[in-house]
């Protein structure tokens, strides 16, 4: 991925909204699991989600389904 210098990093704006809305839909889950909002997530649990939504946002910046344009 380093042959990519444009692609987005965890501190691309992208990236957060991605992971918070991610959370949202686990938080919204229909299951009656609990699991909590962004903003009950540990630092840790942040920062893991980050990355995690950093490498979505790659797989659909290669898959054409996203421009890769900051917002």
């Amino acid at each position: 991925m380093t042959d990519r210098p444009t692609r987005p990093e965890v501190d691309d704006p992208r990236v957060l909204v991605l992971a918070q809305a991610r959370q949202q839909l686990a938080h919204n889950n229909t299951f009656g699991l609990p699991c909590p909002a962004w903003d009950g997530l540990t630092r840790q649990e942040q920062d893991l989600s980050l990355a995690e939504a950093r490498n979505w946002l790659h797989a659909a910046l290669d898959a054409g389904l996203v421009a890769n344009e900051q917002a």
